[in-house]
């Protein structure tokens, strides 16, 4: 999974130290009790590239849905912007290339129309 994180102002030098995503103590636990991450806090600045590694089962994946918007933790915060990832408004921001082909979950018809429209 790849993640492109775009403010639609244009940056200058001094934002560059700017966070744009966070991970604040981060626990994501799922109903059948696996423990995916526990207390992860990130900050992504803008003009960062980031990769994250690990094997399988890891929580690299969760950690991306989360940013996303497409999962919520059990415990901690997240932001993209200064913002809740999971409210519309906020995800019209974001974009993200994911490993399979098709649409997230959560991702509503008018979210994905407007994400159409918007395309060059």
């Amino acid at each position: 999974m790849s993640a492109v994180l775009a403010h639609p102002e244009a940056a200058t030098q001094h934002e560059a130290t700017e966070t744009v995503a966070s991970l604040s103590s981060v626990t994501k636990r799922y109903r059948n009790g696996v423990l995916a991450l526990d207390h992860l806090s990130l900050n992504l600045r803008r003009g960062e590239i980031v990769a994250l590694l690990g094997p399988n089962g890891a929580g690299k994946s969760t950690a991306l849905k989360l940013l996303m918007g497409l999962s919520s933790p059990t415990s901690g915060a997240v932001q993209i912007f200064g913002a809740d990832p999971r409210l519309p408004a906020t995800r019209q921001h974001v974009g993200v290339m994911l490993q399979v082909g098709r649409a997230p979950e959560m991702l509503r018809v008018r979210e994905q129309r407007h994400r159409k429209a918007a395309a060059p």
